[in-house]
């Protein structure tokens, strides 16, 4: 069962017509684009193909939603340059570079059993472009109970990308930077 999730989901990666993608995720007239639907997938489905080390696709590019997973950007030099430079200015924000806050990459937490199912649904297995949490022995942090330091993300880093929204602003580039703050009030 857990491989023949993984293997559907790959075999829709592999058989897509990828200029079709593209042009739904940034179609050529300069309108707004649309996620591309991929394939039809449960929750559990879903979860199993994160934790994957066998992905067609990276489990970043893509989302999950309303049992169907969708491919949401394409990995472009542009993306990544961002995520690079936004982990920069983040430690560099912290006026301390590393001394208090670790960088732990695109990696996601699992489901925790300290924590309420509502929140487990939003934050579990959602892979961040970049994440970061307390550096281990840090004075003041407190680990919530089921954590260990290195699963502790206090701060999660989505980059999106957009070009072309729409004609009159079809030459420039809109570049959008969201950050999701992971703030979660665990019972101590």
């Amino acid at each position: 069962m857990r491989n023949s999730s993984v293997r559907r989901i790959n075999n829709a990666v592999r058989r897509l017509d990828w200029a079709l993608v593209e042009s739904e995720l940034n179609p050529p007239d300069g309108s707004d684009g649309a996620p591309f639907e991929l394939c039809a997938a449960t929750r559990d489905d879903w979860d199993r193909y994160i934790q994957s080390e066998q992905q067609a696709l990276r489990s970043r590019w893509m989302a999950w939603g309303d049992d169907r997973v969708f491919i949401v950007e394409f990995p472009e030099s542009l993306h990544e340059n961002l995520v690079v430079a936004a982990r920069k200015s983040i430690i560099a924000a912290t006026g301390t570079g590393s001394t208090h806050l670790e960088e732990h990459g695109a990696s996601y937490i699992g489901n925790r059993v300290t924590l309420p199912d509502d929140i487990n649904a939003l934050i579990a297995f959602l892979e961040p472009d970049e994440s970061f949490g307390p550096v281990r022995g840090l004075p003041g942090a407190v680990l919530p109970p089921g954590f260990c330091w290195s699963k502790f993300h206090t701060l999660k880093v989505e980059i999106g990308v957009s070009q072309g929204w729409g004609p009159a602003i079809q030459q420039q580039q809109q570049l959008f930077v969201s950050i999701m703050l992971s703030d979660i009030n665990v019972p101590h």
